[in-house]
């Protein structure tokens, strides 16, 4: 698809079986490597669960080739839809399986080019729902979303605890087709901040629904 790109992850080891590489994968390392994307562009990321029992994965960020990590997303599911937060030449994803405080299972992209966005022009509107988190996590100033919606329709974005209770509720009504910025402050309805800690982040539409995970800090 026109403006998507995706990485196919598997964290037992695609690229390596033992200490050799698998066929074709110093081919798609050097793909990697010369890959380059504009920063408006999508990678969709998509991973195969790793053997052993997974609750989560952390999907980090670099910009200067590993030096230092920002935490993007923290997931139930085994898909991400990245849109890069920054230009530069060595960008790398990294993707880590984890069972409580255990790292289970770890993927690290090959650098990659994150090019300025050319000028297309606006983009169209959606063509179908989604819910992308725009901000890092963890986050101690609150949590960025865009809500995509492809038609007009009531909508509902809630942020629960890990208990199952709502701690607050971003949006809830008709909502026109298009995208939508919305940010929880980290706190609850009743203006008090709520405590340190894992919080998912539920959106509903007629067109679709989908779940965040985000860390909130004091």
């Amino acid at each position: 698809m026109s403006g998507r790109y995706g990485f196919l992850i598997d964290m037992d080891g695609v690229i390596y079986r033992g200490k050799q590489l698998i066929p074709g994968a110093e081919r798609f390392i050097a793909g990697l490597r010369e890959r380059k994307i504009e920063s408006d562009q999508t990678i969709q990321l998509a991973w195969t669960a790793p053997a052993a029992p997974t609750d989560r994965y952390d999907v980090a960020w670099s910009a200067d080739g590993g030096m230092r990590w920002t935490t993007l997303a923290s997931l139930t599911g085994t898909q991400f839809a990245l849109v890069p937060p920054d230009t530069t030449s060595g960008a790398i994803v990294e993707v880590v399986a984890r069972h409580g405080d255990q790292v289970v299972g770890t993927w690290l992209s090959a650098p990659f080019v994150v090019l300025p966005a050319a000028s297309h022009g606006q983009p169209g509107p959606p063509t179908r729902f989604a819910l992308r988190l725009t901000s890092a996590t963890p986050a101690t100033t609150g949590a960025r979303f865009s809500l995509e919606l492809p038609s007009a329709g009531d909508a509902d974005v809630d942020v629960y605890d890990l208990a199952g209770g709502r701690v607050a509720r971003l949006v809830h009504g008709p909502l026109p087709l298009g995208r939508h910025a919305i940010v929880w402050d980290g706190r609850r309805s009743d203006g008090s901040r709520v405590a340190p800690g894992i919080y998912l982040v539920r959106a509903r539409h007629a067109t679709g629904s989908a779940t965040l995970r985000v860390i909130a800090l004091r």
